[in-house]
Formats: C-alpha cells, structure tokens, sequence
C-alpha cells in the first residue's frame, strides 16, 4: 500500500515562497538579462518555457487559417497551398477533405512530394473522393519525382521568336 506523499511546502508560507520562486524563474526565463552564476539553470528554465509555448501554442485549424497564407497559395506558392492542404486534411471532414483535395493537387502537380504523398492516401482511402487506387498509385509513382522547371520570359519569348522566324 502505497502512502500519499505530502508537500514539503505544507505550510502557507512555503507555498507562498514556491510561488515567488516560480515569478522569479518566469521574469528569468522571459526577459533576457546578463548570463548569471546559474547560467545553466536560467538556460533550462528558458527551454522548458519554449517548450511548453510550442505544446500550448493551437495547431492552424481550418477556422483560423492565416489571411496571408490564403493569399500566397491563391498566388501559387507551392509550400504555401501545400501548407494549407494539410492543415484541411488533418481537420478532416468532407468539406476539409474537398479542400485539401484542391490544394493538394495544386501543391502535388508543382511537384510537392508531401502534397503528393496525402493525394495517395486520399485515393486509397477515399476521403472525400470516391476510392481511386490507380489514382493513387499514379502518385505514389510521382513522389520524389523533380519538380517540373518553370520556363522564364526570355525562353518563351526566343522560342516565340524562333517560331516566327
């Protein structure tokens, strides 16, 4: 039978100093200062902080996609359209189904391996699409293929010339 431990801090006083302790190590941890004896120690308290901010701070959700990141995969941003169809697909649901199936394949046809690689679960599984397996094996193929090479101006405008010519 195991017994309850009970705090070290039982009185109202030790608590009260644990608090105060916790206000220090928090202003330490937030506001940078010059290294001190415990450089260490002020160290691990500004990871722990980092780390629980990264575990605290939401995931992009469906109902709170950055205004930026909308206009930039709009614009034809591979990483960005790419960004936006995962965030749809691991809210999941029909209509996020439909949109990361959009913005997936705008990602995967730019070459995105990522995008690529959640087109191929999308037809395997049929999220939001009807089940599709040489769809998908189509784009497992396409994983890891180069991303295709964007002619410039100038090249377009010599072939035209040539052409003419």
């Amino acid at each position: 039978m195991h017994r309850k431990r009970s705090c070290s801090t039982g009185s109202g006083q030790g608590k009260v100093k644990l608090v105060q302790d916790f206000k220090q190590f928090f202003s330490l941890a937030v506001q940078p200062r010059e290294p001190c004896n415990e450089c260490n120690r002020c160290q691990m308290i500004r990871n722990t902080f980092s780390k629980l901010k990264t575990i605290f701070t939401p995931r992009p959700s469906a109902t709170n996609i950055s205004p930026r990141l909308l206009e930039l995969a709009t614009s034809g941003n591979v990483d960005a359209q790419a960004k936006l169809a995962e965030i749809y697909f691991n809210d999941g649901g029909a209509e996020h189904y439909a949109a990361s199936l959009h913005w997936n394949r705008q990602a995967a046809r730019q070459g995105h391996p990522a995008a690529q690689a959640r087109l191929v679960t999308i037809y395997q599984r049929g999220l939001g699409v009807e089940r599709d397996p040489k769809e998908a094996s189509r784009w497992l193929r396409s994983i890891g293929q180069p991303r295709p090479r964007h002619e410039t101006g100038a090249s377009v405008t010599g072939k035209i010339a040539k052409q003419e010519a």
